[in-house]
């Protein structure tokens, strides 16, 4: 919850994670004071919200991932028929 630059941050979290998340949301622009009303676990233990999910891997770089966007998508395809009818062209000399 926000509000006036105050931000509160609730819920149940990890303590190897409480650090990182803080300081987060200290840089987000705007933010004036962290309210910290975490639910601190050292472990996830049975909580079920600390349960499951993964580890996120950060940004990828396009054409690393395994779903490309539609832009880039095109793009590609694009500069493989530009090299193919360049190619086939030099054939033909």
């Amino acid at each position: 919850m926000a509000q006036g630059g105050n931000v509160t941050v609730s819920g149940p979290i990890l303590e190897d994670k409480v650090a990182g998340l803080l300081s987060c949301v200290k840089w987000i622009p705007g933010v004036k004071e962290v309210n910290n009303n975490l639910e601190v676990h050292e472990e996830a233990g049975n909580h079920p919200a600390l349960q499951g999910g993964r580890e996120r891997q950060g940004h990828q770089f396009e054409f690393f991932q395994e779903n490309w966007a539609p832009a880039v998508r095109w793009s590609q395809v694009s500069s493989a028929r530009h090299l193919h009818c360049t190619a086939a062209d030099d054939e033909m000399l």
